[in-house]
C-alpha cells in the first residue's frame, strides 16, 4: 500500500505541473526580438499573420531554406538574425522586380538586403514618434511602436510614408520593376502587443491589401546558423509541461531510491581454458568456409609431428621431405601422401571431418603398433 500511495501522489504532482504549464499564457515569459509569425510574444507576429488569414489571404512560412513561394505575391522579412547573403538578397530583388511586395521591417540595418534594395541607413537613433505623410495609408494618422529608431535616408525614387516631428524617415515605399518595396525602421507597430494601439491595426490592414494573393513570412532568417530547431518544441506551453514531468519523475525515482531491475552481480574472472582457442578459430574457419585453409594447417602440422617423432628436420615444407619420410618410414610416407591428397576434394563437412581425423592419427597415433619408429 506504501509503495502504491507513493506512485499516486507522483502521478498527481506530474498532472499538477502540466496543468499549471499548459494553462500559463504562452506569451507572458516568452519574448521574440526578431518577431517571429511563429511566436504569441508582445513582440511577435502571429497576429499579424492570423489577420492576414481572416482577411482571405493563404499564408506560408518560409522556413527549412530561403526559397520564395512560387505563388506568394507578398513577402514578410522582419529583422533578420541569420545574415542574409549577398545571393539571398539578390533572389528577394529579382523576386520584387517581377511583381512581389516585400514588407521588409528591422531595427538593425542588413547590410546585404539594403544594398540589393537600394536602402540607406541615416544617422541614428532618433525619437520613432511615427505619422502618417500622405494619402499612401489610408486612415492612419499616428503609429506606437518603439521609442527609438533608425531612419533611413530618402532616395529620388523612393516616397516617405512614416516621418518622426523631426521629420526623418521611419519609413518608405519604392517601385521596383513590376513589384514594390515597403521599408520599416520600427517594426513593433505590425507585432502583437501594439497591433490594438493608435492607428497600427489600420496600418498593417493597409499592408495586407497592397495584394490579394497569397502572403509569406520569412521564418528562415530567424533561425542562427548552426542551430537545427529540434528543440523548439521545449518552448511551447506542451513541451515544456512533458519536460517538468520528465524531471519530476526522475526526481521521484531518484528520492525513492529504487532500482529498475534486480541487481546482477559482477561475475568474477577465471582463466580461460586452452580448448576454447582452438575452438573458436574452429568456428571462425567453419563460419568463414575455409576448408582448404584449415586442412592446410592441419596437414603441415601433422608433418612437424612426424617429423619431430622421427628425428627428421623440422622443415616440412622442404621438397624433399617426402623423400625423407619414405626412406625413413615408407609405411609412414605413403598414408600421409594418401591422406593429403584428398585435402582437394575435400568439400563437405563429413570429408573435412573424415580427413582432419586421419591426419591426427598421423601425427599422433592412438595404436602403437601403426607408431613407425626409425
Amino acid at each position: 500500500m506504501r509503495d502504491r500511495g507513493t506512485w499516486l501522489g507522483l502521478l498527481a504532482l506530474v498532472i499538477v505541473v502540466v496543468v499549471l504549464v499548459a494553462l500559463e499564457h504562452p506569451g507572458s515569459r516568452a519574448s521574440s526580438p526578431d518577431h517571429r509569425s511563429t511566436s504569441d510574444a508582445a513582440n511577435g507576429t502571429s497576429a499579424l499573420r492570423l489577420y492576414a488569414e481572416a482577411l482571405g489571404h493563404r499564408t506560408e512560412l518560409v522556413e527549412t531554406t530561403f526559397t520564395i513561394p512560387e505563388d506568394a505575391s507578398l513577402l514578410f522579412l522582419f529583422t533578420p538574425v541569420r545574415a542574409v547573403t549577398a545571393d539571398e538578397a539578390q533572389s528577394i530583388s529579382h523576386w520584387v522586380e517581377a511583381g512581389g511586395v516585400l514588407v521588409y521591417a528591422s531595427e538593425a540595418p542588413d547590410a546585404s538586403v539594403e544594398s540589393a534594395l537600394d536602402l540607406s541607413r541615416g544617422q541614428g537613433p532618433v525619437a520613432a514618434e511615427e505619422d502618417a505623410t500622405g494619402p499612401l495609408l489610408a486612415g492612419v494618422h499616428q503609429l506606437s511602436g518603439f521609442v527609438v529608431a533608425v531612419p533611413f535616408e530618402l532616395h529620388p525614387q523612393q516616397v516617405a510614408i512614416l516621418r518622426n516631428h523631426a521629420h526623418a524617415v521611419l519609413g518608405l515605399m519604392a517601385a521596383a520593376g513590376r513589384g514594390r518595396i515597403v521599408a520599416l525602421a520600427d517594426p513593433l507597430p505590425l507585432c502583437n502587443g501594439y497591433l490594438d494601439k493608435s492607428d497600427n491595426g489600420r496600418f498593417a490592414a493597409d499592408l495586407l491589401g497592397l495584394t490579394s494573393g497569397p502572403i509569406a513570412f520569412d521564418e528562415y532568417h530567424h533561425v542562427p546558423v548552426g542551430a537545427s530547431g529540434e528543440t523548439d518544441w521545449l518552448t511551447t506551453p506542451w513541451g515544456a509541461a512533458l519536460g517538468w514531468a520528465a524531471f519530476v519523475v526522475f526526481v521521484g525515482l531518484a528520492l525513492r531510491g529504487r532500482a529498475f531491475g534486480p541487481r546482477v552481480p559482477i561475475s568474477g574472472s577465471r582463466d580461460r581454458s586452452t580448448a576454447e582457442y582452438p575452438a573458436a578459430i574452429g568456428s571462425l574457419l567453419r563460419r568463414a568456409g575455409a576448408r582448404q585453409v584449415s586442412l592446410d594447417v592441419l596437414a603441415a602440422g601433422a608433418r612437424r609431428a612426424v617429423a619431430e617423432r622421427l628425428g627428421l628436420a623440422r622443415d616440412v615444407q622442404d621438397r624433399r621431405f617426402p623423400q625423407t619420410l619414405a626412406r625413413r618410414a615408407p609405411e609412414l610416407a605413403a598414408r600421409l601422401a594418401e591422406t593429403e591428397s584428398r585435402i582437394p576434394t575435400a568439400v563437405t563437412d563429413r570429408d573435412v571431418l573424415a580427413v582432419s581425423r586421419e591426419l591426427h592419427e598421423l601425427a599422433y597415433p592412438t595404436d602403437p603398433k601403426k607408431k613407425e619408429t626409425p
